[in-house]
């Protein structure tokens, strides 16, 4: 699992591949993520946009940490899916609004 930076449909994305099933791995996805963060935060667009691939299911603590950065850091975030089961757990836990989630194949 690597988070990586890139352009997609004209837009900054900050590409997640891969589960984050354990804490280790939530432990790496926000060591690279809050490293990431200063760079996507000074752009034009200072929204923080996570396109999760192939990464269901999603730990709770992921989930924390990104409503934390939303409601307490006060960062836009959008998240977008390539899966419709990981869609519809963001829609049964009342966060696609929270979230502006989008669904986008690879």
């Amino acid at each position: 699992m690597a988070l990586d930076i890139e352009i997609i449909n004209d837009l900054q994305m900050v590409r997640s591949t891969g589960k984050l099933k354990t804490y280790d791995s939530f432990l790496m996805f926000k060591a690279e993520l809050e490293e990431l963060l200063p760079k996507i935060l000074s752009s034009a667009d200072d929204t923080l946009r996570i396109y999760f691939v192939q990464a269901y299911p999603i730990n709770s603590y992921v989930l924390g940490f990104l409503f934390k950065l939303k409601s307490i850091d006060g960062i836009k975030i959008e998240i977008v899916v390539d899966d419709l089961r990981l869609f519809m757990f963001f829609e049964e836990i009342d966060m696609v609004d929270e979230f502006k989630i989008k669904i986008m194949e690879e």
